[in-house]
C-alpha cells in the first residue's frame, strides 16, 4: 500500500534508476536534503537519476547537527553541489521550485501553500538581489537579504523599515541579522497555546529543554545544547 501517491521517501541515498523508476511509476515522491547526507555519508541522492524518471523532489534541511541552519543554506549547498558534481543539471529554478511548490506538494498541502495564486495561504519571503536574475538571487540569498516576510498575509519579520507594517509592532523585537536590524513578530496578545512568548523565552525554554535531554544521556556522545543559531553569517 506504500506504493501510492500519498508517499514520499526522505533521502533515498541508495536508489538507483530501478527504485526511481519504481517511484515514478506510483507517483511516490522524495524529500532530498543533500548536506545532511554529504555530511553522514559522503555523498548524497542521485537526483538527476530521480529527474530522469519523472519523481517529484522537495528540498529541505534535515537537522541542525549535520546539516544547513535553514533552507536557503540547503539551497546554496544543494546548487553548490550540482555544480561542482552534476554538470549543473539543477538551475536556481529548480532548487527554488523544490523548496517551496515540491515541497507543498510532498506535504499534501498542495494549493493552500507553495505558490502565489488567489486562493493560497499568503506565506510570502520578499529578497533583496538582481532583478534581473530573481531565481539566482534567491538561491545566492543570505539572512542579511531577507527584506520582508509574511505568514498568512500577515507581516512578521524584516527590515526595520518596514516594521509599522506589522499587525501590533508593540510586540514585535529587534534582531540584528548579520549587521542589518531587523524586526521579527513572535508573541501574541492571546495566552492561549503559549502564543505570548516572545522570541528571548521560547529560546531560553528551548535551550533549557535541551540542556535537561543532555542531562538525561550522558556520555552518550551526544550534545543537543546549546541550541543551534537561528541563521549563520557569510564570511567578509
Amino acid at each position: 500500500c506504500l506504493f501510492a501517491p500519498q508517499t514520499t521517501v526522505t533521502h533515498g541515498t541508495a536508489f538507483t534508476a530501478a527504485e526511481f523508476a519504481r517511484m515514478a511509476a506510483a507517483r511516490m515522491k522524495l524529500t532530498w536534503s543533500p548536506r545532511s547526507n554529504v555530511s553522514l555519508y559522503g555523498a548524497t541522492t542521485d537526483i538527476p537519476a530521480a529527474l530522469a524518471a519523472g519523481v517529484t523532489v522537495a528540498l529541505g534541511p534535515d537537522w541542525s547537527m549535520g546539516g544547513s541552519v535553514n533552507l536557503l543554506e540547503e539551497m546554496r549547498f544543494a546548487k553548490s553541489w550540482s555544480d561542482s558534481r552534476w554538470n549543473g543539471r539543477l538551475t536556481a529554478r529548480d532548487l527554488l521550485q523544490m523548496a517551496t511548490s515540491h515541497g507543498a506538494e510532498v506535504l499534501a498541502l498542495d494549493p493552500k501553500i507553495g505558490r502565489l495564486r488567489a486562493g493560497s495561504l499568503a506565506d510570502i519571503a520578499i529578497y533583496g538581489g538582481d532583478r534581473t536574475a530573481p531565481y539566482d538571487a534567491i538561491v545566492a540569498a543570505h539572512p542579511r537579504s531577507v527584506k520582508l516576510v509574511f505568514v498568512g498575509g500577515v507581516p512578521l519579520y524584516g527590515d526595520r523599515t518596514f516594521e509599522a507594517a506589522a499587525s501590533d509592532p508593540t510586540l514585535c523585537e529587534r534582531m540584528d541579522v548579520c549587521g542589518a536590524e531587523k524586526f521579527v513578530c513572535v508573541a501574541t496578545k492571546d495566552a492561549s497555546n503559549k502564543l505570548n512568548q516572545s522570541l528571548a523565552t521560547i529560546r531560553q525554554n528551548l535551550e533549557q529543554a535541551l540542556a535537561d535531554a543532555d542531562a538525561l544521556t550522558p556520555g552518550d556522545g551526544w550534545n543537543f545544547s546549546p541550541l543551534a543559531p537561528l541563521f549563520s553569517c557569510p564570511n567578509p
